[in-house]
């Protein structure tokens, strides 16, 4: 399986807008370590896709993913509100992992839950360095959000690894 350039695209533009709503929302250095490392670890990742990848058609939910980027670049334009924009673009987020938590539940081989693992405990540590430097539920929504969405890509993942045993635990 090759992956798609253009979806890899649409999910890094999704993750600088991100990151920059977040940077002005909170104007807390800190706490936007963790959404500015995610969009270049997305930007970096459609970089290797241009090399590697194919440019193909996008699915129905990349453009409702596109609409939500669309809207929330209109929203903080219209209204100069950073906060509303990234909280528009919030609600991206499980329209972009309905896919995968799908295919994960179709065929579990399709991906190793380490890496979700791994992203779960940085949102943790994300959450957690919002909670420590409070000011407001506005900048929990980021991490908060994606916890619980890396979090069910990694229980689907892991448990459904556990009931197939050719698939060990890898």
């Amino acid at each position: 399986m090759r992956p798609n350039t253009a979806s890899w695209f649409i999910w890094a533009y999704g993750s600088v807008l991100e990151a920059w709503s977040y940077v002005a929302m909170s104007g807390d250095w800190v706490k936007s370590l963790l959404p500015v490392a995610c969009s270049a670890a997305c930007v970096g990742t459609f970089l290797l896709m241009l090399r590697n990848g194919r440019a193909g058609r996008l699915h129905s939910w990349e453009w409702a993913c596109v609409a939500f980027d669309v809207a929330s670049i209109f929203v903080w334009w219209w209204w100069g509100s950073a906060l509303w924009a990234h909280l528009v673009m919030q609600a991206s987020v499980p329209v972009s992992f309905a896919p995968l938590l799908a295919a994960v539940a179709r065929d579990p081989a399709r991906e190793t839950p380490l890496p979700w693992a791994m992203w779960s405990a940085a949102y943790v540590l994300g959450f957690a360095t919002v909670v420590l430097r409070w000011d407001g539920w506005p900048e929990a929504v980021y991490s908060a959000n994606y916890l619980v969405w890396t979090a069910a890509v990694w229980t689907l993942c892991w448990f459904r690894r556990q009931r197939t045993p050719e698939l060990g635990d890898a």
